[in-house]
């Protein structure tokens, strides 16, 4: 016989949300200004480099989609369902590295899209860690 309620309205978290949606418009837009040729106009050289050593192909558009289900998940205020696609989207992260292309601060080839998508896949893992957490601390709160 508690005051509280048994089932309080759980908030939806925003400022992850808007951390998904960015990786997932930085995943999209990797794929898509790899697709289009929109980023290699930056330079020939870099742009030469960069889509030889690039052979991700359409796991960014993929990786895109799953962000943007565990979106869905989040406005559907669905915390324990929203953690499926983000565990999905790790494990293409690990399967996406090694083919994001060669890059080094020290290498005098590092082409702008690549830290584009190095950025996005920060805020991936990131956004996917904390919708972890929040899952964890929402599993140990109903125990």
């Amino acid at each position: 016989m508690s005051a509280v309620s048994a089932s309080p309205r759980a908030r939806r978290p925003w400022l992850l949300i808007l951390l998904l949606l960015l990786a997932a418009l930085l995943q999209a837009g990797t794929w898509a200004g790899l697709g289009m040729g929109a980023f290699v106009l930056w330079n020939s050289i870099h742009a030469f480099y960069f889509q030889h050593s690039y052979v991700a192909g359409m796991l960014p558009l993929g990786m895109a989609g799953l962000l943007a289900l565990t979106i869905v998940c989040l406005l559907f205020r669905q915390l324990r369902w929203a953690t499926i696609p983000a565990f999905a989207a790790m494990i293409l992260s690990f399967v996406m590295l090694p083919r994001m292309g060669t890059i080094s601060l020290l290498s005098p080839f590092i082409h702008p899209m690549q830290l584009v998508h190095w950025g996005a896949m920060a805020l991936t893992w990131g956004g996917c860690l904390w919708l972890f957490i929040l899952g964890n601390r929402a599993a140990s709160a109903r125990t």
